[in-house]
């Protein structure tokens, strides 16, 4: 199994087994010139006696881990995981700081750095009236839509040399209609 840049070997425990692993390692490392980092390997026993994982440990040098297998501090289950399962990579996901525009260093939190790397414009005075907490999402984008004169209206299209063939025959008769032709 690979991850970002780690590696799980799942093997049978005899000894042609993990003397073709180790082989293979070493084949990767001369083929590829990247070398397996063998302090930060590690070796993990379900039902494996102990003569066995003596002779494993002397022909990998890797060192002994402990079940349940843990992954970024998560282990590796197949049950549900639970809060205190996970507690120690939120800890380490709830420390992130960051430097703003004025040097800064504060708690990292995605509001301020969208409102530090945003785009600041002039305030508008109808920007309250438009955007206020109570508001209905749709309602607020079709009236700032016509605020900023966004709107694709027949005046327009005319611009983008649309014709009015595009409006349907019912339509353009009610719509001249109420123009009082």
């Amino acid at each position: 199994m690979c991850f970002a840049d780690d590696l799980f070997i799942l093997a049978r425990v005899d000894v042609e087994s993990l003397r073709v692993i180790m082989e293979s390692l070493e084949e990767f490392k001369l083929t590829s010139g990247l070398v397996p980092s063998i302090p930060k390997s590690t070796a993990y026993f379900c039902n494996v006696l102990h003569h066995t994982k003596v002779t494993i440990f002397s022909i990998m040098p890797f060192s002994k881990g402990e079940l349940p297998v843990k992954y970024l501090g998560v282990p590796l289950i197949s049950l549900v995981l639970l809060n205190r399962d996970c507690k120690i990579l939120v800890e380490k996901a709830d420390f992130r700081q960051w430097r703003d525009r004025n040097g800064t260093l504060s708690s990292f939190f995605v509001a301020k750095a969208w409102n530090a790397i945003r785009p600041h414009g002039n305030q508008v005075e109808w920007s309250r009236i438009v955007w206020f907490s109570r508001n209905i999402p749709r309602h607020a984008f079709h009236f700032w839509l016509v605020m900023r004169n966004g709107l694709k209206t027949h005046d327009k299209m005319r611009q983008w040399d649309v014709g009015m063939d595009l409006v349907p025959p019912v339509l353009h008769d009610w719509v001249f209609a109420a123009h009082g032709k």
